[in-house]
């Protein structure tokens, strides 16, 4: 059965109208017409070859591209990519019943080599581990227990010199006999590589099972021999399913397991495995347009829920009269409380709490006038949404990685007495089908 590509939902699936309805099918885009199996059922199908396409292609630059898992679009030109990105939040706000107007999405200056941090995984092979991206994986097929990795011997996402470490790491582990870590059968050793890299160099980050056969002596000497700058190496040890979980020990081999960046003209710095921004081009940006929708003001009091390691929250106290930050990672608390010493802002404090909590203070939340979120993909719970409605702050900046849940939580909070004024997508991830944005909404009868 052939069917021809309309739309595109806010994940980035594409779809078309048959006879039985809408057909949701993967690896396409609005433009293409595909055949496809008919016998994977009416709602959800992947294509078997693509018939034509309307929208321009490109040959992908990466060897690795469509095996592996890192990147959906590398073979549409990135103007197209954005095309997608700006229908995509427009769709999910549509979905809503939204009607809002989008403004033109922010593009990354840079579409390859972009990221600061990589996070790789482990697969096993005859000669000893290797170290890439989980391979694009099909959701029907159930004959492995966790996807395989696709061994990526230069990823177009990452720096040379991130390539060079992931490399450098490989050849060290080579021959150990150390397997993969399987967190089904908590089997294995080697769970993730972390590269991060900032002012100083790259701080590179192996977690394990357990570190009783890592061979640290040849990872140090390969490291420092592999012709990029390394600021620090660390093994991080936790047996934990999760991969998210707090590591239970760490050593630091060398230098240290922190990493720096300057944005908005200050200096954030960060731990191991708490959350940062990928794109080194375009943070700088993305958070710019979160302060432009704030319009700080002096006697601003700043609530910041999900403040990571502050970044957001160290910029608004430069021009606010306080900013309270509001993170449920210890590790993310700590480096915040440090990078606002660092800055100079004493009118900041960081509380290590659950968002949804936020709700219980009482009448000390009614002190905030303006507040910032920034949650992970789930976006906010409804004990969230209640809880800045309660602020009765004047205005809210929303900065999301999620344009379907965004909209959810928009029409939220439109629902207590807010209205939205900008929305505004930004490009952090080329090549992928992900996108953010950010959104300023306003309480009725401001002023």
């Amino acid at each position: 059965m052939e069917i021809e590509i309309t739309g595109i939902t806010p994940g980035g699936m594409g779809y078309g109208e048959s006879p039985e309805g809408r057909i949701y099918v993967r690896k396409t885009v609005p433009g293409d017409r595909v055949e496809i199996d008919e016998e994977r059922g009416s709602r959800l199908a992947d294509p078997i070859r693509v018939v034509g396409s309307e929208r321009p292609r490109r040959e992908a630059p990466c060897s690795h591209f469509g095996q592996c898992g890192g990147c959906d679009w590398m073979h549409l030109p990135y103007e197209e990519q954005l095309k997608l990105k700006q229908e995509m939040v427009t769709a999910a706000f549509k979905g809503q019943a939204l009607h809002v107007s989008i403004q033109d999405i922010a593009g990354s200056p840079e579409e390859f080599r972009y990221r600061n941090r990589m996070d790789f995984a482990f697969g096993n092979a005859e000669d000893g581990p290797v170290i890439g991206l989980y391979e694009k994986s099909d959701s029907e097929d159930q004959s492995h227990q966790t996807p395989p990795v696709c061994e990526v011997r230069d990823c177009w996402l990452a720096s040379e010199d991130v390539n060079k470490i992931r490399g450098a790491v490989q050849v060290a582990l080579k021959g150990s006999r150390l397997r993969a870590y399987n967190p089904v059968t908590r089997t294995g050793v080697l769970r993730s590589l972390e590269i991060r890299t900032g002012v100083d160099g790259s701080a590179v980050s192996l977690s394990v099972a357990n570190d009783k056969h890592v061979p640290e002596d040849k990872i140090v000497s390969g490291l420092e021999a592999c012709g990029a700058p390394v600021a620090g190496i660390s093994i991080r040890v936790g047996r934990s399913r999760s991969k998210h979980a707090p590591p239970k020990k760490i050593s630091t081999l060398l230098g240290q397991d922190r990493q720096s960046v300057s944005v908005l003209g200050n200096t954030i710095s960060f731990s191991g495995g708490v959350f940062s921004q990928v794109n080194a081009f375009h943070m700088e940006r993305l958070y710019q347009i979160a302060m432009e929708m704030a319009e700080t003001r002096t006697e601003d009091r700043v609530l910041d829920l999900y403040c990571g390691v502050g970044t957001l929250s160290v910029a608004i106290a430069e021009r606010a009269e306080h900013v309270t930050g509001v993170e449920l990672e210890i590790g993310a608390i700590e480096d915040a409380r440090q990078n606002a010493i660092a800055n100079g802002r004493s009118n900041c404090d960081f509380v290590c709490a659950d968002a949804a909590n936020v709700k219980r203070w009482g009448k000390q939340i009614q002190q905030f006038n303006l507040v910032t979120v920034n949650p992970p993909r789930a976006g906010l719970a409804t004990e969230v949404v209640e809880a800045v409605a309660a602020t009765r702050a004047d205005r809210v900046v929303y900065v999301s990685c999620n344009s379907e849940t965004l909209a959810r939580d928009c029409k939220r909070l439109c629902a207590h007495n807010y209205v939205i004024s900008e929305v505004r997508p930004v490009d952090m991830f080329p090549q992928t089908t992900h996108v953010e944005a950010v959104v300023k909404l306003e309480r009725r009868g401001r002023g």
